[in-house]
């Protein structure tokens, strides 16, 4: 039953994000895969691995979207693969950072709020936590787009950065400036890339805070070694590509 219920989802992945996944409904744009590594790994491939690993951690998903990340040298990394787990239905970007934005403002106002117990004041604040995250309707699985990286490096119970915060780092930024590139390191180091009239701005993707490219590169050389690490993943590559 379970591999039937995978193969549907991988169907459904393939026909509607192969139709309409990059057509348009970005707001800030959308971000570059970067270049072909020489230990590539098949979109098709990562997309089958998302869905084992999203059905095997919260027992259904449906496609919500894909979003590519590269590493500090702009060679592919990691794929963002988000799946409505609830059983509803996914909805489109703008959608779903609608109930984020309105999720999070909701949960400002709570907090603000002077009433600070009872029962119904810890429901509210919950509820809200978990829309401003999209904990409980959402869950993402990063999956690698290379055999030197580790092939599922993590499960986020909700959305990642780029549907949770990604207008809070734009807001940094000029107005109409784009995101060219997400650059995702490990769980914890993940950088958004914007360009601004031939001007790159960087933003750290957790803290948000503003970073400088040559900085990241010297506090992260390993990501600047293409297949170093070619031999270190087999035995993990072999459990999810049969």
């Amino acid at each position: 039953m379970t591999n039937k219920k995978i193969s549907i989802i991988f169907a459904f992945f393939i026909a509607v994000f192969s139709c309409y996944l990059y057509a348009g409904g970005y707001k800030y744009g959308f971000p570059s895969r970067g270049t072909l590594a020489p230990d590539s790994v098949p979109l098709d491939t990562m997309r089958k691995i998302a869905v084992e690993s999203a059905v095997s951690v919260w027992g259904q998903a449906v496609p919500a979207g894909e979003i590519p990340c590269c590493s500090l040298d702009g060679v592919e990394s990691f794929y963002y693969f988000i799946f409505r787990i609830d059983g509803g239905a996914p909805g489109d970007y703008s959608s779903i950072t609608s109930e984020i934005i309105q999720g999070r403002a909701d949960y400002m106002e709570i907090i603000k709020s002077p009433m600070h117990n009872g029962k119904e004041y810890d429901a509210k604040f919950l509820e809200a936590k978990k829309r401003k995250w999209g904990t409980g309707k959402y869950g993402t699985v990063v999956v690698s787009c290379r055999r030197s990286l580790a092939p599922v490096p993590e499960f986020i119970h909700g959305l990642p950065p780029f549907y949770t915060v990604l207008d809070i780092m734009a807001a940094q930024c000029p107005s109409g400036a784009a995101i060219v590139k997400v650059y995702y390191i490990t769980p914890m180091d993940q950088f958004y890339e914007f360009n601004y009239g031939g001007k790159d701005i960087l933003v750290n993707g957790l803290s948000l805070k503003m970073e400088d490219m040559k900085e990241l590169k010297e506090r992260y050389p390993g990501s600047l070694s293409p297949g170093a690490n070619d031999k270190y993943y087999e035995k993990e590559w072999a459990r999810h590509v049969h």
